[in-house]
């Protein structure tokens, strides 16, 4: 998670994933649609979400039409 009380964190965060090619987020299905003070960028790499299957139908649309492969689990 991204700490807005640390800019220094975000930085280093967002320059890691500036390096990747593939992008692999594994999410709490509660997370998904929070609002956070910070955020992380998403440059144009290719993205994955891995979640529970008990996530938002709509907002896992919205992903999957940014071109972001999700996979919903059960855990």
């Amino acid at each position: 998670v991204a700490d807005a009380q640390e800019p220094a964190v975000l930085s280093a965060k967002n320059k890691m994933i500036e390096a990747c090619s593939e992008l692999i987020i594994v999410c709490d299905h509660t997370k998904i649609g929070m609002v956070c003070l910070a955020s992380l960028g998403f440059p144009d790499v290719k993205t994955c979400l891995i979640t529970g299957y008990q996530a938002d139908t709509q907002t896992i649309d919205q992903f999957r039409e940014r071109g972001i492969e999700v996979h919903l689990v059960e855990y």
